[in-house]
């Protein structure tokens, strides 16, 4: 993998190595913290149909580098307002920046589109990721996830 990053929207092409990402992540990096059988529920619904629903959904941007997807990222409107969903990168590619990259990437869309504040409905494995990167608690967490929150003033 060369050092070259782009960000760039998802198509439907994308869908299998978005969901090969997705997977991957969950049962190498998210299955320290979480039950087998909470995995295996997230993998069931990362699989390439669903990354297709999502994709008709949100907006989601994938990171490629020697033209392969390596991390994924998407915004989704809500009644709230703007969240982030699903940032996952390929366990090999962690360490690189491409995680904070894709946030900053989404932070700067929903902040074009005007919102505020942007909702992160944090794993327990992001957490620290998310707090790294200026985002607060909103109140208390459910047993699978820490809703965290940034403002984008």
């Amino acid at each position: 993998m060369d050092g070259t990053l782009h960000i760039r929207p998802a198509e439907d092409a994308d869908a299998e190595a978005i969901s090969a990402v997705i997977v991957r992540a969950l049962r190498e990096v998210n299955a320290r913290d979480y039950p087998i059988d909470a995995i295996a529920d997230m993998v069931a619904g990362a699989g390439p149909e669903g990354v297709r629903a999502r994709l008709a959904a949100r907006t989601v941007l994938v990171a490629e580098a020697a033209g392969e997807v390596i991390g994924t990222a998407g915004l989704e409107r809500t009644p709230k307002g703007a969240a982030l969903r699903s940032l996952y990168v390929r366990p090999d590619a962690h360490g690189r920046g491409i995680g904070s990259r894709l946030l900053r990437a989404v932070e700067d869309l929903a902040r074009a589109e005007g919102h505020a504040v942007l909702l992160v409905p944090a794993s327990i494995t992001a957490e620290t990721f998310y707090l790294r990167h200026g985002y607060a608690p909103t109140g208390a967490a459910a047993a699978d996830t820490i809703p965290l929150f940034r403002s984008l003033a």
